[in-house]
C-alpha cells in the first residue's frame, strides 16, 4: 500500500471513529445535515458531517461541552435554527400514516380555522418536508414546529399563575372530537420566549442554547406564557357520539399514564373520559398531592382545585365531567377568587408553615410592586396567529428581520456600528468575531443599546468580550458611507413600522389630499424623533402604535382640525359592516335621540383594492373607551345605563342585532370630558403630546355613549326578534360567557345582545368579575357600592334561560321605573370600590359630599 493510500485510510478511520460517537438514532440527522441546511434549517455542530468533538484535545470532562449533549429518549425530535430569521424551531421525524394519525391530526389542528380559535392550544405545524430517500420504517416526513420548553420547568409563584395554566389546558380539543390519548405531564409544553431572554438548550434547559452561560428564566406574572399540547402519535378523531355517549371504544393500556382506573381494571375505555382523567391527574400530581417520583411536592393555597380535580379523576369514567363541564365549573371557581387569593403564594407544602409565613413579607412586597405597575394577578397571555406558516413564532417582526440590513460582512478591524437609541453611525476598532451562535446576536441586541448592520444573514460574528457591544465589520468608501447613513435613517427606521401600518404610510399623501392628516409616524419620509436623543423611545409620540386594532387609525380633519377615526372597512362579501354603518347613519335614524350608534361621516374608496378585498375607508367620530374615566356618583352610572339601554333598544326596534355588545365595543365622546383630545394609543397623554390629558367629571360635563363595530352585526326579520327563535350558531363575538355558547346550542342574536350588555354592567359595577376583552379573560374590575338597585334587572338580563330575559323594550321601561324611584341623595352618592374597607369609604365621605352636596 502506498503512503498516500495509508494517509487516506487513516483519515477515513479517524472520521469514522468520531462519527461513531454519535448514537444510532443520531445518524439520520447527521446524514441529512446538508439537505436540511439547503431547506433553511441549521442543526447543531454535533450533527455536522465533519464534526470533531470539541473535547477531543481537552482534559475537561466532555459533559461540559455543548456538543456532548444528546437526548436518547426522544430520538425523532431535534432542535434547529431557521436560517431565514434565526428563530429556534423543533424538527420531528413524524410517524407514517400507516403507523398513526400524527400527520393528519397535526395538520388538522394547524389549519386556518382552528388556528384562529383562541382555545386552540395544540402545537402547530409550520412546514412539512419529505426526505429525499424513503426510510425502512416509513417515516419519510419531517415536520417543523415551534421550539417549546416543559411547562413546569419554572416554578409557579402565585395562585394566579396556576389559574392561568389551568384555564389554558382546560381549553381542550374535545369540542372537535379529537382525543389526545396521551395527555400526560410531559406532553404539555410552553412557549420559551416570554420567560427566557434567550432560548434555553434543548437538552439542558438550565443552560442557554448557545452554551454561553446559564439561562435566566423570569416569572409568569410579569411575562405571561402560552401553553401547548404536543405529541399526536396516539391521537384520534372520533365520531361525535363517542364523545357524548361515552361508550367504551378502545382497549386499555395506551399512553404514558398507567394510573387510569380503567387500565388497572383492564376494561375497555372511552378515550375522552381517559383524557379528562389524565389531565386532572397532571394537575393533581403537580399541585394538590405532589408526585414523589419526580420530587414534586404538594402546594399551599390550591384547595379551590380539589373538588373539580377529584371529579376529573373519579374511578368511574361516567361520573367524570366532560371538558365542557370542566371549563364552565372552573370559570365559576375563577370568578370567585379574590385578588388577594390570586396573588397568594403557592409554596412547597412539605416545608414547615413557619418558613412560609417568614417569607410572606418578601412575597407581598413583590406583589405590591406588581399591583403598582398594573400587572395582572392572572397573567395575560397572547393568542398567536399560527395560520401563516411563514410567521414562525407569530410575534410580529422577527428579531433578525428588525435588524438594519445594508452593510457587507467582510471581517476587518475598521468597522461601523449604529446605536439603537440615537441611530448614530460611528467607526470603531474591534477584533475579529469568533462566535457562531445566532442567539448571541439576539442577546446583544436585547441587552445592549446597539443594532448591527448586516446584509448577509448567512454570516454572523460576535465579539468574544461580553463587556463590549457587538460591532459588524465592513469596508467602504466615504461616499458609500454617506449613502448608507442617509438610507439607513430613511428606510431602516421605516421597518420599525408593523406590517399592518404599511398601508397607512403608503396612503399618507393620498389621505392628505382627501383632507385627512395622519400622525408623523406614517409620513413616507418619517425619521423617528428619538434619533439623536438619549431618552427611551417610548417617551416620544411617534413611537406609539396599536397592533391590536390594525384597521383603525386616528387622523386630523384638515378642514377644521377635528380629530376623527379612520377604519379600513370589511368588504360586503366579508360582513355587513358598511351596510349597517350607512343604515344607522341615514338621516331618519340620525334624527332619533335614542340612536347611540357611531355614525359614518364619509366613505372614501381607495385607489386600488387590497388582496383581502378591503378598499373602503370610513371616517367616523374620534371616541374614547367609556370606562376610561372613573364613575364618581350613582347618577353617572344611571345616565350610562339609560343611554346604552336605549341605544340597544333603538337597534333592536330596527331589527338590528349588534352580535358583539361587549365592553370595548362601547365608547364615549371625548370632547365634554377632555379640554384637549387624548391620544389614541396613550389616552393619559394629550393628542399633541404636550402634556397629560386631564379628564373632567361626568356630572359637570355630561357625555354621550356610542356603540361601535358592525362587522358581526346583522339585520334580521322582525319575527326573529319577537318570537326569539334560535337562528345562529354559538361562539361568535367577544363575550364567551353567554350560557348558550357554553351549552353549544343555537341561539337568538337579540337575546344574546341583551345578555352581553347586562354582563358589561354586571362586571363593571355589581360583581367581582373578569372583563372579557376580545375573549381574553384577564382584566379585573372591582364591584361598586351603592348600585344594588341594578341587581334584579341585570340578573334577569343575564338569565341562563334566554327565553326568560326581558326584551330591550321591557328593560327600558323597568329601568325608567327604577330611575324615578332613586332619591337625590342616592343619585349623588359615591360608587366607591367595594374591595376597599368600608372605613376608607366613610373617611372620604366628607370630601365627596363637599363636592357633590
Amino acid at each position: 500500500m502506498s503512503t498516500s493510500q495509508d494517509t487516506t485510510l487513516e483519515d477515513s478511520e479517524d472520521s469514522n471513529l468520531y462519527n461513531k460517537s454519535l448514537w444510532p438514532s443520531e445518524i439520520f440527522w447527521r446524514d441529512h445535515y446538508e439537505w436540511l441546511k439547503n431547506k433553511g434549517y441549521l442543526l447543531r455542530p454535533r450533527y455536522h458531517p465533519d464534526w470533531v468533538p470539541s473535547w477531543s484535545e481537552s482534559t475537561i470532562f466532555p459533559y461540559r461541552f455543548e456538543d456532548s449533549r444528546i437526548q436518547l429518549l426522544i430520538p425523532n425530535n431535534l432542535d434547529a435554527i431557521r436560517i431565514a430569521d434565526r428563530q429556534p424551531v423543533m424538527l420531528r421525524l413524524a410517524d407514517s400514516p400507516s403507523i398513526s394519525d400524527e400527520l393528519e391530526i397535526g395538520h388538522l389542528v394547524s389549519s386556518g380555522n382552528m388556528q384562529c380559535d383562541p382555545w386552540n392550544h395544540c402545537v402547530p405545524i409550520y412546514d412539512t418536508m419529505e426526505i429525499p430517500k424513503a426510510r425502512n420504517d416509513g417515516r419519510n416526513c419531517i415536520v417543523v414546529m415551534p421550539y417549546l420548553v416543559p411547562w413546569d420547568k419554572i416554578e409557579f409563584q402565585t395562585v394566579g399563575e396556576v389559574v392561568d395554566f389551568c384555564s389554558q389546558v382546560f381549553e381542550f380539543m374535545h369540542s372537535h372530537n379529537i382525543a389526545h390519548n396521551d395527555a400526560k405531564n410531559n406532553n404539555i409544553m410552553m412557549d420559551w420566549l416570554p420567560l427566557y431572554p434567550l432560548p434555553p438548550h434543548f437538552h439542558d434547559a438550565s443552560m442557554r442554547m448557545d452554551w454561553k452561560g446559564r439561562s435566566k428564566p423570569r416569572n409568569r406574572t410579569l411575562y405571561p406564557v402560552r401553553y401547548y399540547f404536543i405529541d399526536w402519535d396516539l391521537s384520534k378523531v372520533y365520531d361525535a357520539k363517542t364523545r357524548t355517549t361515552r361508550v367504551p371504544v378502545r382497549l386499555p393500556g395506551y399512553g404514558g399514564d398507567r394510573t387510569v382506573p380503567e387500565f388497572k381494571r383492564n376494561e375497555p375505555c372511552n378515550p375522552f373520559a381517559v383524557d379528562v382523567y389524565c389531565l386532572g391527574n397532571v394537575i393533581r400530581q403537580k399541585f394538590i398531592e405532589g408526585d414523589p417520583f419526580v420530587y414534586d411536592p404538594p402546594r399551599r393555597n390550591v384547595g379551590f382545585l380539589c373538588e373539580l380535580i377529584a371529579d376529573m379523576t373519579h374511578d368511574d369514567p361516567l361520573k367524570r365531567p366532560t371538558m365542557d363541564d370542566v371549563v364552565v365549573r372552573f370559570e365559576k371557581i375563577r370568578e370567585g377568587l379574590t385578588w388577594w387569593k390570586l396573588r397568594s403564594r403557592v409554596s412547597d407544602k412539605t416545608i414547615p408553615l413557619l418558613f412560609h409565613h417568614l417569607y410572606a413579607p418578601v412575597h407581598w412586597s413583590v406583589q405590591l410592586s406588581y399591583i403598582l405597575r398594573w400587572k395582572r394577578a392572572i397573567p395575560k397571555h397572547t393568542h398567536p396567529d399560527h395560520s401563516n406558516p411563514s410567521d414562525m413564532q407569530c410575534r410580529g417582526p422577527s428579531m433578525m428581520s428588525m435588524l438594519p440590513c445594508v452593510l457587507s460582512t467582510s471581517i476587518a478591524t475598521d468597522c461601523m456600528i449604529v446605536h439603537r437609541r440615537t441611530g448614530c453611525i460611528t467607526r470603531t476598532k474591534t477584533k475579529e468575531w469568533k462566535y457562531k451562535s445566532a442567539t448571541e446576536l439576539a442577546d446583544y441586541i436585547l441587552t445592549t443599546q446597539y443594532l448591527i448592520k448586516d446584509e448577509d444573514r448567512q454570516e454572523c460574528g460576535f465579539s468574544n468580550d461580553e463587556s463590549t457591544p457587538p460591532r459588524h465589520s465592513f469596508s467602504m468608501s466615504s461616499s458609500q458611507e454617506s449613502v448608507i447613513k442617509d438610507t439607513s435613517e430613511r428606510l431602516v427606521h421605516n421597518r420599525t413600522l408593523w406590517d399592518h401600518e404599511i398601508i397607512w404610510r403608503d396612503h399618507y399623501d393620498w389621505l392628505k389630499s382627501k383632507g385627512y392628516l395622519l400622525r408623523p409616524r406614517y409620513r413616507p419620509d418619517w425619521i423617528p424623533s428619538w434619533i439623536g436623543s438619549s431618552e427611551f423611545p417610548l417617551m416620544f409620540e411617534d413611537y406609539q402604535t396599536q397592533p391590536l386594532i390594525p384597521f383603525n387609525i386616528d387622523a386630523i380633519r384638515v378642514a377644521d382640525g377635528t380629530p376623527v377615526m379612520l377604519r379600513l372597512a370589511d368588504p360586503p362579501l366579508m360582513s355587513d359592516e358598511l351596510k349597517i354603518g350607512h343604515l344607522v347613519s341615514s338621516g331618519d335614524m340620525q334624527s332619533d335621540p335614542r340612536n347611540h350608534c357611531i355614525p359614518i361621516y364619509e366613505t372614501i374608496e381607495m385607489p386600488e383594492a387590497r388582496d383581502d378585498g378591503r378598499k373602503c375607508i370610513v371616517v367616523m367620530p374620534y371616541l374614547v373607551p367609556w370606562d376610561r374615566v372613573e364613575f364618581q356618583t350613582v347618577g353617572e352610572v344611571v345616565d350610562f345605563c339609560s343611554q346604552v339601554f336605549e341605544g340597544l333598544q333603538f337597534m333592536h326596534n330596527h331589527n338590528i342585532a349588534h352580535n358583539d355588545a361587549k365592553n370595548n365595543n362601547i365608547m364615549m365622546d371625548w370632547s365634554p370630558l377632555y379640554p384637549k383630545p387624548p391620544h389614541f394609543i396613550s389616552p393619559w397623554k394629550r393628542m399633541d403630546w404636550k402634556g397629560p390629558a386631564k379628564p373632567r367629571k361626568r356630572t359637570l360635563y355630561p357625555v354621550r355613549y356610542y356603540f361601535i363595530d358592525w362587522d358581526l352585526s346583522k339585520v334580521y326579520d322582525a319575527k326573529i326578534r319577537t318570537t326569539r327563535v334560535p337562528v345562529r350558531l354559538p361562539g361568535y363575538g367577544g363575550d364567551q360567557t353567554v350560557p348558550e355558547f357554553k351549552r353549544r346550542e343555537s341561539c337568538n342574536p337579540f337575546t344574546v345582545d341583551i345578555y352581553c350588555l347586562g354582563n358589561v354592567i354586571r362586571q363593571k359595577f355589581i360583581e367581582v368579575c373578569i372583563i372579557h376583552l376580545a375573549g381574553d379573560p384577564n382584566v379585573r374590575d372591582p364591584p361598586r357600592r351603592n348600585v344594588g338597585f341594578l341587581r334584579e334587572l341585570i340578573a334577569d338580563m343575564t338569565d341562563d334561560n334566554p327565553l326568560k330575559r326581558p326584551t330591550m323594550d321591557e328593560v327600558v321601561v323597568r329601568f325608567e321605573k327604577i330611575r324615578k324611584g332613586l332619591s337625590w341623595w342616592k343619585l349623588r352618592s359615591r360608587v366607591s370600590d367595594k374591595t376597599f374597607p368600608l372605613l376608607f369609604h366613610r373617611l372620604y365621605s366628607p370630601i365627596h359630599w363637599s363636592v357633590h352636596g
